[in-house]
């Protein structure tokens, strides 16, 4: 929503990765990092120093997607299962309550 309403001024003078002065063409990503383009080399789509990050905050929501489908299944099939206890066993055998309890308590 900022970006629409407001500029972004770059005005770093050194590479973010060299620590060289920053020569042009020169890449600048919205975190705030500039890179000379030799730098940087083939990897321009997302920041080199914030990669790491977003791919560890892309993986806890790809997780806690796929704990909630386990989820809805482990719900799905105790309501429908004549022996629920059987259903608790096996969800807990294959350690998915207890990821989805762990996630839920904190």
């Amino acid at each position: 929503a900022e970006l629409q309403s407001k500029a972004r001024v770059y005005q770093a003078s050194k590479c973010a990765l060299s620590g060289a002065p920053l020569e042009l063409p020169a890449v600048h990503f919205l975190c705030g990092h500039s890179f000379s383009v030799k730098s940087l080399g083939e990897n321009d789509g997302e920041c080199p120093l914030c990669a790491p990050q977003h791919r560890t905050v892309l993986d806890i929501r790809r997780s806690m997607r796929a704990g909630a489908s386990e989820q809805d299944k482990f719900f799905t099939q105790l309501k429908n299962s004549a022996d629920g206890f059987s259903v608790v066993a096996e969800f807990f055998g294959r350690g998915i309550l207890n990821a989805v309890s762990h996630r839920t308590m904190h």
